[in-house]
Parts: structure tokens; C-alpha cells; sequence
């Protein structure tokens, strides 16, 4: 379970620097202001199953398109990043819009 844990962790960090990133960007573009060429602070991608893993980058296009659940999943995941919930390997896995493996 630590495993799961840790994982929920880390893909929580990483989407959730990418949904303010993106929040950041949107509002710098509708007030006006030129856009920062800023980039999200992402975490170092792990190389516990490739040595010496190439950097992360942000595909903008698929982020829009998946901003929103992908913001529905943080706060499905939250519980368990903070603690507050463990993960139970009895429950039937679900996607970003709460559906399980065998239908909404």
C-alpha cells in the first residue's frame, strides 16, 4: 500500500502544479498581460524503472482538454495525499469521473 501511496503522492503534486500553471497562464492571457514563458515547476520524474529518465514536458492541447477531471481526480485524491484516507485494495479502482472498471 505504501507503494500506492506514494505514487498517489507524487501524480497528485504533479497535476496539481500543472492545473495552477494553467489557471496562472488563462488569467495572465485574459487580462491583458503577455504570457510568461514560465514553466510548471515539475517534480523530476523518478528513474526507478529507467535509468536517467527524460525531463517532463507539458503537451498544453491534451492539458486543456483534460483540465477539468483531471482537477476532479486531486480532489479524489487529497484524502489520501494528506493522510486522512487510506488506500483499500479491497475497493473496485475508478476513473477521473468516479466510474468503475465495470461502468458508471
Amino acid at each position: 500500500m505504501v507503494g500506492i501511496t506514494e505514487g498517489a503522492k507524487f501524480l497528485y503534486g504533479q497535476a496539481s502544479e500543472l492545473i495552477k500553471w494553467l489557471r496562472e497562464k488563462r488569467n495572465t492571457s485574459s487580462s491583458g498581460e503577455a504570457a510568461g514563458s514560465r514553466q510548471p515547476k515539475l517534480m523530476p520524474r523518478p528513474d526507478v524503472f529507467e535509468p536517467n529518465p527524460a525531463e517532463a514536458t507539458v503537451d498544453e492541447a491534451t492539458l486543456e482538454r483534460l483540465a477539468e477531471p483531471l482537477d476532479e481526480l486531486c480532489d479524489k485524491l487529497s484524502g489520501v495525499v494528506t493522510g486522512r484516507t487510506e488506500v483499500d485494495a479491497s475497493n473496485t479502482p475508478t476513473d477521473a469521473r468516479g466510474c468503475t472498471s465495470e461502468g458508471p
